[in-house]
């Protein structure tokens, strides 16, 4: 038999993926769920809910990608969504 001692930290600071791994395999599975047994509100609640928590897109959900035209220096007249700037 093969024994060896090890210790691990209690806490480190990689592992940040973990979350979302979580939540998009979660969502998953909601919708596998749904798929095969229908819908229900509970689960759809918990879909958009992490979806929206974790950035998931999923059939009930949807993400606006924007450019970043701060950052390239376009007159804030010229944008394309003036109205979605942040206000100081």
């Amino acid at each position: 038999m093969f024994t060896a001692d090890a210790s691990f930290p209690s806490r480190t600071e990689g592992g940040s993926y973990v979350p979302q791994l979580w939540a998009t395999r979660r969502v998953g599975w909601l919708l596998d769920e749904m798929r095969m047994h229908g819908e229900s509100s509970e689960l759809k609640d918990e879909v958009i809910r992490l979806s929206r928590d974790f950035g998931i897109v999923t059939p009930y959900t949807a993400y606006l990608v924007l450019e970043d035209e701060d950052r390239r220096n376009v007159p804030v007249n010229l944008r394309s969504y003036q109205e979605m700037e942040k206000r100081p």
